[in-house]
């Protein structure tokens, strides 16, 4: 499942970043298939006291 695995994952990391004090900026892009109202996948950037990190997730039906 997206958001119990990778993730989920992710979000920790960040947290843990802004938890010890760094500046953390982040940006999601999602992306819908044609005429789907589910998202396809997700990228998400993230600067970290000025670097730069990014993450992509497919969404596929049944969580995998």
């Amino acid at each position: 499942n997206l958001n119990r695995g990778a993730y989920r994952s992710m979000e920790r990391e960040l947290a843990t970043h802004v938890s010890a004090g760094r500046t953390v900026d982040v940006v999601v892009e999602i992306k819908y298939a044609a005429r789907s109202t589910r998202p396809s996948n997700f990228t998400v950037r993230a600067n970290i006291n000025g670097v730069e990190d990014v993450w992509s997730f497919a969404n596929a039906p049944g969580g995998r």
